[in-house]
């Protein structure tokens, strides 16, 4: 089977039980698990919620009688505590009674077939079935049909949680724990759930885990052979949600809902109509309903997601999914649009997303240029805080689905809570490694830096370049610009201030902070080079540099997440999103006297933060010691380059005399030393030595554009020489290349297959991708998931007449496809850096 990326693969066990994969998970649950300071049932009454009250009276007081204690064998618990959970729950109503099985032997594969190359799979002892559907939901044992899951160990010790707060101490409890929370991201990532709840047995003991976006809160151990009340209980509130639909449990997000039957033909046609394509059997198991919540209006509007575009499979964290969905229009089928779903936790502390999009699409309302149209979106978080505010005590249960809770109740002081984000729009985008040729590709990098340059204009520094977020528009879209650039979660928006104002006005910023981080310029650029906002089609009469040679390379399998900030250590696979936030610093952070902090000193501090992802990271942010350094338009610019070499390397007929590891010594997966290291070696020497066969522009613009580069990243010691990237040096590059001659017409990205040994770590860096600290990298796949079935697109037939062409081929083509409608296509993963020191792991 080959994944999204381009690999082919046969089973995901082996490198799932690599121990990078295992201390990324480990990196990620660190600190994240809570022991609730409270009984039983005050657990039960603060966590599981429901509209019902206590369940009618039944005899249960030998329900788990026949538990032999004591025992050294998982396997002498399983009859048992499966009969004794049937008779608990067997007076439930019909629509409501659950099945158990036991599928301890069974390995139950990631939900998403597109990613199951890169995300593990779990064997759960025990699951249940979705309440009133009986076993048919373990035929096929697919996740869709599991709420909840047992996990078993045969004696008391083996309790992960010994204590209060108390820290792993065995590898034992490390495997527990990872268990545990494997199990909890394959619930999340199916059901799109607000929090799900995992069980642990533990001899004659239990506990009760509670996972959500923030952290995972447990119960008190109990002993459930003397108290089976308490899991009665338990199951009779997990199936009595406040949300009134068929099957629902306890966690389901209240805004997203199971299409009919009719409703997926009515999407099937549409998609037929506008596309050519059929809504393929898979899409139509995960295909939902979701609410988009418009503040304008103060309710929200349902769309159809019809593909799962990106994910980032990591558990704590802001967990994003893009989807592609539908929207009926106004005037019925006639104006069924294609949108963009983006759906994830962002921290309190930070902005909202959408705040920075609703500015730049008021500051360009006459036109945007490489920058994202919203359509509606916001905080779900705190549309349903104020309903639940104004709502009569007694009418909705005063209890959040869309913020977490482990602050507010869990006690997890140290965790940031998380509110819950989705926003509409317009889709116009994929990704970049899908380019039909180089040209294609570097118009695309072209526009999305004048994408850049009039958002800075507008007073927002992007602050996360990276292959994920540079995206392609593709022709039959309309738009005068080729390039799109998107997520703009880490942004940071300027103060109206005269400096500023000047700032915008010309494009040409830098906020290194002091001149030992800028050579000595000053935070406005002496250099007014302009650079010209060129659109794909603008013909201007700037004159191209027909000499050099040119190398070419396209299209990087990224997808790389731009989901939380992470330290800078990084080497954990894609199955688990670390909880990178904990390391973020918080905007505007009052002082310990109560006062704010001057606006200057946030400034500072904000930009201070290491936000981005590392692999396309700046030099001198990787390099410099945390808070050391302000996020400099520079710094962006560097970016932009780092993804073109990521393409170049990954994706084109370049020269490297070990194309299939070369990528791997520039973006090193080991510690920030390591990646300085690599990617100053490569700007110092072989920056001017690669070349993509038979592309002089693309060659000459990867050697011009890596000498640049190499000014700015120069030596301290040769401070004098070191002149910043501007806008107008690096645009004029581009405009250069883009003129030149000699651009072939037929070079599309080459599918990328990485080394496959795990024990070779240029292999890990590709397959593996983890950020030390709170927020791991996800290897998330590179191409769709592929929701529809059917003929090909240009772009796939194109791809496959490469593969037999006298150019090397990287590796087989996935059976996924870049759509030319989307925010983005699924992508590695992102590996976000914060502000705080590294601590490696990886999954």
């Amino acid at each position: 089977m080959a994944s999204p990326c381009g690999s082919s693969c046969t089973t995901t066990s082996n490198g799932h039980s690599h121990h990078i994969h295992q201390e990324g998970w480990d990196s990620e649950i660190e600190g994240n698990f809570h022991v609730f300071e409270g009984t039983s049932q005050q657990y039960l009454d603060q966590f599981v919620i429901s509209t019902r009250k206590e369940p009618p009276a039944l005899n249960i007081s030998d329900a788990f009688s026949g538990i032999w204690q004591p025992t050294t064998r998982e396997d002498n618990l399983y009859a048992s505590l499966l009969k004794g959970l049937h008779h608990i729950t067997s007076d439930f109503p019909a629509d409501k009674r659950l099945a158990f099985k036991n599928t301890s032997k069974s390995l139950i594969p990631f939900p998403y077939a597109a990613w199951q190359c890169d995300h593990r799979g779990s064997k759960p002892d025990l699951p249940s079935a979705l309440p009133g559907k009986g076993e048919e939901c373990f035929n096929p044992l697919l996740w869709w049909g599991i709420p909840v899951v047992f996990e078993l160990k045969a004696k008391v010790r083996d309790n992960p949680l010994k204590g209060q707060k108390e820290p792993l101490v065995s590898d034992r409890d490390r495997d527990t724990k990872r268990q545990l929370a494997i199990n909890a991201r394959n619930l999340m990532a199916a059901h799109m759930h607000a929090f799900v709840f995992v069980i642990g047995i533990y001899g004659s003991d239990a506990r009760i885990f509670r996972f959500d976006r923030a952290g995972c809160i447990a119960s008190p151990t109990f002993d459930y052979c003397t108290r089976p009340e308490i899991f009665r209980s338990f199951f009779w509130h997990f199936v009595h949600p406040a949300i009134d639909a068929p099957h629902a449990v306890l966690g389901a997000d209240p805004t997203v809902s199971r299409p009919s039957p009719e409703d997926l033909e009515w999407a099937n046609g549409i998609l037929l109509k506008k596309t050519g394509e059929k809504l393929s059997e898979e899409a139509r198991s995960y295909s939902r309903w979701m609410e988009v919540y418009n503040p304008k209006t103060n309710d929200c509007q349902r769309f159809l997601t019809v593909e799962l575009r990106y994910l980032n499979p990591h558990l704590f964290g802001r967990a994003t999914m893009v989807w592609i969905a539908l929207k009926k229009g106004a005037d019925g089928d006639k104006d069924v649009d294609l949108y963009a779903i983006k759906d994830s936790w962002r921290q309190l502390s930070r902005h909202d997303e959408t705040e920075y999009l609703i500015h730049l699409n008021e500051f360009y309302a006459d036109e945007l240029f490489g920058l994202p149209e919203f359509t509606i979106g916001g905080d779900l978080g705190a549309w349903e805080q104020k309903r639940l505010e104004q709502c009569v005590l007694g009418d909705l249960p005063r209890f959040t689905h869309h913020r977490t809770m482990s602050v507010a109740i869990g006690g997890m002081k140290e965790v940031p809570e998380r509110s819950h984000m989705r926003f509409a729009m317009k889709c116009v985008g994929k990704t970049l490694y899908s380019f039909k040729s180089t040209m294609e590709l570097v118009q695309a990098i072209h526009d999305a830096i004048i994408g850049h340059q009039r958002a800075l204009q507008a007073r927002i520094l992007h602050r996360d370049v990276s292959m994920g977020n540079v995206l392609i528009v593709d022709e039959s879209e309309g738009k005068k610009y080729r390039g799109l650039l998107t997520d703009f979660d880490y942004s940071f928006m300027f103060p109206t201030t005269t400096e500023d104002d000047g700032m915008s006005e010309r494009g040409e910023a830098s906020t290194s902070d002091g001149d030992d981080n800028n050579g000595g310029y000053s935070s406005l650029d002496a250099e007014d080079e302009d650079g010209g906002d060129i659109s794909s089609d603008n013909d201007d009469e700037d004159s191209a540099d027909d000499d050099g040679d040119s190398e070419g390379n396209a299209n990087p399998d990224d997808n790389l997440e731009d989901d939380d900030a992470v330290s800078s250590d990084r080497n954990g696979e894609d199955e688990g999103d670390a909880n990178s936030d904990r390391n973020e610093q918080d905007e505007g952070d009052a002082k310990p006297d109560g006062s704010r902090e001057d606006e200057s000193d946030v400034k500072s501090k904000t930009l201070k933060e290491r936000t981005g992802t590392p692999y396309f990271m700046a030099v001198e942010m990787l390099e410099k010691p945390p808070f050391a350094v302000e996020h400099g338009l520079h710094h962006d610019l560097e970016s932009f380059y780092w993804v073109l070499v990521w393409a170049v390397l990954r994706h084109t007929d370049h020269t490297h005399p070990d194309p299939n590891r070369g990528y791997g010594q520039v973006f090193s997966p080991g510690n920030d030393y390591a990646c300085v290291s690599a990617k100053t070696t490569w700007l110092r020497d072989r920056a001017v030595k690669i070349s993509v066969r038979n592309n002089t522009p693309l060659t000459w613009l990867l050697r011009e554009w890596g000498r640049l580069c190499f000014l700015q990243t120069i030596s301290p010691l040769l401070i004098h020489l070191r002149a910043l990237l501007t806008y107008g040096k690096v645009l004029d590059l581009l405009k250069k290349a883009l003129k030149m001659t000699g651009w072939p017409k037929d070079d599309a990205a080459i599918p990328f297959t990485p080394p496959k040994s795990l024990k070779d770590p240029q292999t890990l860096s590709s397959a593996v991708v983890s950020t030390a600290g709170e927020k791991r990298s996800s290897t998330q796949p590179q191409g769709s998931s592929r929701a529809f079935s059917g003929k090909r697109s240009k772009n796939d037939a194109h791809g496959s007449s490469r593969a037999s062409s006298k150019r090397p081929r990287r590796g087989d083509h996935s059976s996924s496809r870049a759509s030319s409608t989307g925010l983005r296509s699924g992508g590695q993963g992102s590996s976000r850096m914060s502000s705080k020191g590294s601590r490696s792991g990886t999954r």
